[in-house]
C-alpha cells in the first residue's frame, strides 16, 4: 500500500481488465500485473512520477516508476526496447556414449 494508505477510486483511476498473460495496457505501454489475476479487473492510476496498479478495492498490486517516452513495457521481464538480449542456452550435441539408457525393471 501506498504511505497515504490505498488508492481513492476517484483519483483518475481508470479501469482496465488483465490480459491472459497477465498484463494491462495503459497508455500505449503494457504494464505487467500477475498471472494469477489474468482477466480480472483493476484500476490504474497515473501520477507525476508513478503509475500505480490496484485491485478494485484500492489495495495496490504494483507500482512502477512513470515511463520515459517510447517505453512500450514495465514489469519483470525483458524490456520493449531489449531485442538482442541473452536467447535460449545451447547445449552442445550429445554422442551415442553420453546417453543414458534406462533398463526395464524387472518389477514391470
Amino acid at each position: 500500500m501506498l504511505p497515504g494508505g490505498p488508492v481513492p477510486v476517484d483519483a483518475g483511476a481508470v479501469k482496465r481488465r488483465v490480459g491472459k498473460n497477465g498484463t494491462v495496457n495503459h497508455r500505449a505501454v503494457r504494464y505487467w500485473v500477475d498471472f494469477y489475476r489474468a482477466f480480472e479487473q483493476v484500476l490504474v492510476t497515473v501520477t507525476e512520477d508513478r503509475t500505480i496498479i490496484a485491485d478494485l478495492e484500492g489495495t495496490v498490486i504494483r507500482e512502477y516508476p512513470r515511463p520515459a517516452p517510447g517505453v512500450e513495457y514495465m514489469g519483470r521481464r525483458r524490456s520493449s526496447t531489449d531485442h538482442h538480449g541473452p536467447g535460449p542456452r545451447l547445449v552442445p550435441a550429445r554422442g551415442v556414449t553420453d546417453v543414458l539408457i534406462q533398463e526395464v525393471s524387472p518389477m514391470s
